[in-house]
């Protein structure tokens, strides 16, 4: 912090417009994440999203052309606390930057085949889904997970492994950490007990 304070960054109306800009960025990056996880979660869902998110960022590259920074709200609040305009470097990094992240989830996120939008509405073109839907083995007719449940499965394991608990076969405790019953403790230490009374 004090070498940032030497150097004058905080006091830097373009650096800290920059600053501002990527928190907000960020935020709705951070928003968008949390919306594609959960287990009720389908590749539909991600795509509709994906897709709003991606329409968004190209709505911002042309209000950014217009100079209208409030769907930026930190940004916007930095723009009237200073009462400075921005240089139109800092504006075409930002519409730069918008475009590369317009791109990166496109690439990252491909959309859906159209064969597949019988799914999402089964009672469409009944001739298409007819002609689809006899191609298709059973696996394709189950709903679309993500990948949130590897995830999910990952995590809990990380937790289940530490230095005091290594045991190689964690079937049973994974089992139990994944799923979304909640154990009767009472019951299973009545249980327990008979159990250890009637040794």
């Amino acid at each position: 912090m004090d070498r940032w304070l030497k150097t004058g960054q905080l006091h830097d109306f373009q650096w800290l417009s920059q600053l501002a800009y990527l928190a907000d960025v960020f935020s709705v990056l951070n928003a968008l994440n949390l919306a594609l996880q959960g287990k009720a979660v389908t590749v539909f869902n991600v795509q509709d999203k994906i897709k709003a998110a991606r329409l968004k960022m190209e709505l911002w590259c042309v209000r950014l052309d217009r100079q209208e920074f409030d769907c930026f709200p930190t940004r916007a609040d930095v723009l009237l606390a200073a009462g400075e305009e921005l240089d139109g470097g800092t504006v075409a990094a930002f519409k730069e930057h918008l475009q590369g992240l317009h791109f990166q989830l496109g690439r990252y996120f491909p959309e859906l085949d159209a064969g597949f939008e019988w799914i999402r509405n089964p009672f469409g073109d009944k001739t298409h889904i007819e002609h689809v839907s006899s191609k298709l083995p059973p696996r394709q007719l189950m709903p679309f997970p993500t990948t949130y449940n590897c995830e999910a499965g990952f995590s809990a394991l990380v937790g289940l492994k530490t230095k005091q608990r290594n045991r190689i076969n964690v079937d049973c405790d994974m089992r139990l950490k994944l799923s979304s019953l909640d154990p009767d403790i009472v019951s299973l230490m009545s249980q327990h007990k008979q159990h250890h009374s009637s040794h």
